[in-house]
């Protein structure tokens, strides 16, 4: 297989060239194709998905001033599975934001429940 100039063709045709042979071709577009790709990433991030990440944030900051964040989390738990219904329903981007958010959320609130069962048991003895 020779690759090279043929007929004063340029350095496109040689890229060209190589790509199509190349052997993981079918992940590669010739540069010819390449302005015909659109893209389908949507532009905007959702407004919904910053606000369980915000809420989790929260939360930590509660957890450390007060030492329990339950209703927050709780809140912000709800706020995130809205958000990833959001970014389902509308395209959006903003799911990375949301899953922190809820990761955030589910965390904080075990463990506050684990930091207050020790509390019930004595209460109740």
């Amino acid at each position: 297989m020779t690759i090279g100039y043929r007929d004063g063709a340029g350095a496109a045709s040689v890229l060209n060239q190589l790509l199509v042979n190349c052997k993981f071709r079918q992940h590669v577009l010739p540069i010819g194709e390449v302005s015909d790709v659109t893209q389908e990433t949507p532009e905007r991030v959702s407004r919904q998905a910053m606000a369980p990440l915000a809420v989790g944030i929260l939360a930590l900051v509660l957890l450390w001033a007060f030492g329990a964040p339950t209703l927050v989390t709780a809140f912000g738990v709800g706020l995130g599975h809205l958000a990833l219904q959001d970014i389902k329903r509308s395209k959006t981007r903003g799911a990375v934001l949301a899953w922190v958010g809820l990761i955030l959320g589910y965390g904080l609130t075990l463990m506050s429940i684990i930091r207050f069962i020790p509390s019930a048991i004595n209460g109740l003895s």
